[in-house]
């Protein structure tokens, strides 16, 4: 999305500066209520207090699976279940903590997979999985992105696994402010162009 925001800025606003912070999980509803911060995009969490906090879904995500391209594993465009859980996989642990919605899924499935690497946050992932014969499980936006500037294969996951949204929020004393609807509008046409 940030991108497609600069651009817009770039055009409707070109002496608006953007300030992108990256924020551990547990200080995102402190940010927006200390105002530290002006708005918060990511997926929402089980449980995160919202009180005074607005929240507008940006867009609905699903997974799909990389491997660099060329993977064995990956030729003809599908993946079996049995190589899935075979396959070394790079995770994204923003907590540093193992297990999330694929654990899930495939504990479901009586299956589990091996995590090689863990990382805290998905930018790294695609030079991982392209150097090496790690996979990774991801959103389809990023992983498309990444799909198109370097060597990789986008598959479909072998297993269900839920879509996801990813949402922006801001406090509720911003929510009647001109300049501040006016942003989380091109925040939501960024996220609309992605």
């Amino acid at each position: 999305m940030l991108p497609g925001l600069v651009a817009r800025l770039a055009v409707g606003a070109p002496n608006v500066d953007l300030w992108v912070v990256s924020a551990g999980v547990e200080d995102v509803y402190q940010l927006l209520v200390s105002g530290g911060v002006d708005d918060v995009i990511g997926i929402p969490r089980r449980g995160e207090p919202l009180a005074a906090i607005r929240v507008r879904r940006l867009f609905e995500e699903r997974f799909v699976v990389i491997g660099r391209a060329g993977h064995p594993a990956l030729a003809g465009g599908t993946l079996s279940l049995d190589d899935y859980t075979a396959l070394p996989h790079a995770f994204v642990a923003p907590r540093g903590s193992p297990g999330g919605v694929v654990d899930d899924a495939l504990e479901g499935l009586g299956r589990s997979r091996r995590v090689a690497v863990a990382v805290p946050h998905f930018l790294v992932v695609p030079h991982l999985v392209g150097a090496s014969d790690l996979i990774a499980t991801m959103g389809e936006r990023l992983a498309r992105t990444y799909a198109a500037l370097m060597p990789l294969a986008v598959v479909e996951p072998p297993l269900p696994l839920p879509r996801f949204s990813n949402v922006l929020r801001w406090h509720d004393r911003w929510h009647h402010d001109p300049g501040h609807a006016w942003l989380r509008g091109l925040l939501a046409e960024a996220a609309d162009a992605t």
